[in-house]
């Protein structure tokens, strides 16, 4: 038996302390207000709306927080990408990343890309301790529109 252990350290959800994340609306049992049960990536807490993001974001720049924001296709995850994303955590507090979408893939790498959807990659990253939250960005094509969301978030 070989004594190797993976490099990825892998962990529930992020709590910050008083930075409210997606799971904080949902109790012990995975129930939402209004009784409907949390499924899917939303469940794990680290998968937010842009406007959510935006929110967290204020409030932990309020606490001083360092505001990290990354960004890409993350199909086919590698130590690549673990190194990559390693290093940005390293540079702050709260490690931000932007999920391209599924369309912008497509139309970069080819109709066979991506090999897993937005929604099966951003799952994926979840699962990733250096990664606080994953955004994913639904019908964002234009470099004004990443511009804005960038000045929204306000990384460091």
């Amino acid at each position: 038996m070989s004594n190797f252990q993976y490099p990825i350290e892998l962990r529930g959800v992020v709590r910050e302390e008083g930075i409210p994340t997606a799971r904080s609306r949902v109790s012990r049992r995975g129930a939402l207000a209004g009784g409907k049960r949390a499924t899917g990536p939303r469940a794990t807490g680290k998968i937010l709306t842009i406007k959510e993001a935006i929110k967290i974001s204020k409030q932990a720049k309020v606490k001083g927080k360092k505001i990290i924001l990354v960004g890409g296709c993350f199909d086919i995850l590698h130590v690549g990408h673990i190194l990559f994303l390693k290093a940005a955590k390293k540079q702050g507090d709260i490690l931000f990343l932007l999920l391209e979408s599924d369309e912008n893939i497509a139309k970069r790498k080819g109709k066979k890309r991506p090999l897993n959807t937005q929604r099966n990659r951003a799952v994926v990253l979840s699962a990733l301790e250096v990664v606080d939250y994953i955004v994913p960005l639904i019908g964002m094509t234009k470099n004004e529109e990443y511009d804005r969301l960038m000045i929204q978030i306000k990384p460091d």
